[in-house]
């Protein structure tokens, strides 16, 4: 289990998750309320994410014509309309 699901008297009509690393279970719910990683069906998502891999050179480009075509032809977003971000106007 990577997850954990709990409450808090402190936090008060809260569900609250985290990673198990980050935390100690001191008392488990009830048992009909635990999920079960072995009831997991696998999805081909990992399959999906290989054939899409993405060229690591996107992490490194810079603000021109070429990048900007760099970073489309992988297949992502690009917001090249040059205008500036709506909190960035006066």
């Amino acid at each position: 289990m990577k997850s954990v699901f709990f409450t808090s008297p402190t936090i008060q009509n809260k569900e609250l998750y985290c990673s198990r690393k980050f935390c100690s279970i001191i008392e488990e719910g009830p048992k009909e309320l635990i999920f079960e990683e072995e009831s997991i069906v696998p999805s081909n998502a990992d399959e999906e994410e290989e054939a899409n891999e993405i060229d690591g050179g996107v992490f490194c480009v810079g603000n021109q014509a070429k990048d900007t075509k760099f970073v489309w032809t992988q297949g992502l977003l690009v917001n090249d309309d040059n205008d500036p971000a709506p909190e960035n106007v006066q």
